[in-house]
């Protein structure tokens, strides 16, 4: 039995119960007893021996043993003995690369007869150093060839997922392709890895928080600079109790994690009060980001959001076409999407919109014309353009009403036909019109291909699972090289920072003008040119009395968004954070700031609003920036040496004035 075959909830005891039993005999046979001890967190463990001992049947349990001494805390001293032995070994031989690593753990498991787990040897290093630092230091390079899953710290900010509960009133509309499985949040499937984190603690956003944080340090990574990523239904048709209770007690776990011995160390703040103390927390929120439609955007939902600490907002655009729009019940039109888009840039917020392809009543060519008027900076709708970009190919998926109408014949997907190629098409044709301002998140929603075994999933033979790599295979055969920012962010390659460039492009969208300013590094080989080393969002609209929220009236510029590359390593037994020699310690983000300031400056803006996250204000604090409302401003102005020359220059032009009325 396959733990995602599993469609039961945990309103079922037994079945979650069950659910943990499989999971513990997955991890155990791969020696990863890190994970199995998140699994058993606020379980009792009797219950699990019960339920353990009461299962019968083929394929149920296949290490019953390995459970009962793992419950029984009889594994730990003998992994720790191999462990050690295993880190005694690499210490002396210290591999260069994950081959020479593999090659290792091949040749000590033959010797100590068993199979090595790089989280947990990780694990067993780290209290090792901290018990023993002299004979067994920490070294850097093999620490990092430890790290597993390390794309996920690479870009320094970690994204850390939370799921609302599963509730019939997640969303109030009725999309075609939307599934909507009992008990679940509206849209996600119960065997989506944040789903089933998620199912595993009954929902519960403060254990969500520590789970997931416990699963990404027992990995390897340093937690320092974290952002959250609510998703389930549609964020604004929560009742807000529902959804402020949610984000206020994921703020808590943040700021108390690590924190104490005790669970939990002190009582939950006023949301305020936790907001304010996450500045000084050893986990900083450096965004929060929500998951809604265009048509719930407004000026009142928006002032909402700031108040929770939000700073990127998803919508569902999906299409251009209102004929497909109405034919997918989405209930909303793409004069809603241009003016969600347009409230929220003007808000300060960061925008990521979500495009379907392949939707019923849209074609080949419908969808290449969506990506136009999102996209194209030279003949597009530039009051659609987005910060961030989400291709989500409709999918046939269970508990959707599509997929009746694929089986009546109703909808005739074209990446049914040529092998799927249609759709690469379209997808190639999108990689090659990406500005270098928008970062592409993802190639196809995270659902599985449904199996004989397991329907929970999409039904498509010719979309694989790894759409994205098959795209990007495609382009690069066709000469064509994304430009996107996630294409070139800088990740572990090495450049000099004497090459070091700062450029700034500006476009025209929403009713304001975008100035994108970007710290680079060209290269002069390889596909990759170019290395984005950090960027910030710096946004000119007209001046207004008439915005809700005062501090953005007036002659103000919004800074949406700065990011540095970079990741937190970590060099000492003691855990401390320390950087890393990286783009994120070359005073990059205070020279994009600069830049910022002096083009709002040259056009004539007396004030900076900083839609700042809640755990980097001290950032612009230091700055010189104030918190005014819920976000960071400052007033500016010309420099004293240009005044003083401007005043100079105006003397002399009335001295040479007054002299040629004297002659």
């Amino acid at each position: 039995m396959n733990i995602r075959d599993i469609e039961d909830t945990v309103s079922d005891k037994d079945a979650n119960l069950t659910r943990k039993l499989l999971l513990l005999d997955r991890h155990l046979n791969t020696n990863n007893l890190s994970k199995c001890r998140d699994i058993i967190r606020d379980t009792n463990l009797d219950d699990l021996r019960a339920s353990l001992y009461s299962l019968v049947g083929p394929a149920s349990i296949k290490n019953k043993d390995l459970i009962l001494n793992f419950l029984d805390g009889k594994l730990d001293s003998v992994y720790i003995n191999k462990y050690t032995t295993l880190l005694e070994y690499l210490l002396t031989d210290v591999p260069s690369n994950n081959d020479d690593l593999a090659k290792q753990f091949v040749q000590i498991s033959r010797k100590c007869k068993f199979v090595p787990n790089k989280r947990e040897l990780l694990n067993v290093y780290r209290t090792l150093n901290r018990e023993y630092p002299e004979k067994y230091p920490i070294v850097e390079s093999l620490y990092n060839l430890l790290i597993t899953k390390s794309v996920r710290s690479i870009n320094g900010i970690i994204n850390v997922t939370l799921v609302l509960p599963g509730d019939a009133f997640s969303c109030e509309y009725k999309c075609a392709f939307c599934p909507t499985q009992p008990n679940m949040p509206k849209s996600y499937l119960s065997n989506e890895d944040a789903v089933q984190r998620a199912m595993l603690v009954n929902w519960d956003p403060v254990k969500q928080v520590f789970v997931r944080l416990d699963d990404l340090r027992s990995l390897g990574h340093q937690l320092d600079k974290i952002e959250f990523r609510i998703l389930g239904g549609t964020f604004s048709c929560f009742d807000r109790e529902v959804t402020t209770d949610f984000i206020h007690r994921a703020i808590y776990a943040a700021n108390i994690y690590g924190t104490s011995s005790q669970n939990p160390p002190r009582d939950i703040l006023p949301l305020v009060d936790e907001i304010n103390l996450n500045s000084s927390s050893k986990i900083h929120i450096a965004g929060i980001g929500i998951e809604t439609r265009p048509d719930r955007i407004t000026p009142d939902e928006l002032i909402y959001l700031r108040s929770l600490g939000v700073t990127r907002i998803e919508m569902g655009v999906q299409s251009v076409h209102d004929k497909v729009l109405y034919i997918n019940k989405r209930g909303h039109r793409v004069r809603d999407t241009i003016r969600g888009i347009q409230l929220a840039k003007n808000y300060g917020f960061k925008v990521e919109t979500h495009i379907m392809c392949d939707l019923p009543g849209s074609d080949k060519e419908m969808d290449m014309e969506t990506y136009r008027q999102v996209l194209s900076v030279l003949d597009g709708n530039p009051d659609l353009m987005p910060d961030y970009l989400k291709d989500y190919p409709c999918l046939d998926v269970k508990y959707t009403e599509i997929r009746a109408w694929r089986q009546s014949g109703k909808w005739q997907p074209y990446s049914d036909q040529n092998d799927g190629r249609d759709l690469v098409d379209v997808l190639v044709y999108r990689q090659s019109i990406t500005p270098p301002w928008v970062r592409v998140n993802r190639i196809q929603r995270d659902f599985r291909p449904a199996t004989e075994n397991m329907d929970l999933g999409y039904d498509n033979k010719n979309i694989k699972s790894n759409l994205g790599d098959i795209v990007t295979r495609e382009a690069i055969n066709r000469g064509i090289h994304c430009q996107c920012i996630r294409c070139m962010e800088v990740k572990d390659q090495t450049f000099n920072p004497e090459d070091i460039v700062y450029e700034k492009l500006s476009y025209v969208d929403s009713t304001g003008t975008e100035y994108f300013i970007q710290a680079v590094v060209y290269k002069t080989t390889g596909q990759k040119h170019k290395l984005l080393l950090g960027y910030i969002r710096l946004r000119l609209t007209p001046t207004t009395s008439t915005n809700p929220l005062p501090e953005l009236n007036g002659n103000t510029a919004l800074i949406r968004e700065l990011h540095v590359y970079g990741r937190v390593k970590c060099v000492n037994g003691n855990n401390a954070i320390v950087k890393s020699k990286s783009a994120q310690h070359l005073g990059i983000g205070k020279r994009l700031i600069t830049m910022a300031e002096n083009v709002a400056i040259q056009n004539g803006y007396t004030k900076i609003a900083v839609i700042s996250a809640i755990g980097v204000r001290d950032y612009y604090a230091r700055l010189g920036y104030e918190l005014d409302g819920t976000y960071m401003t400052k007033y500016i102005s010309p420099p004293t040496t240009y005044i003083c020359l401007y005043a100079i220059l105006l003397f002399l032009v009335v001295i040479y004035g007054m002299w040629r009325l004297l002659i």
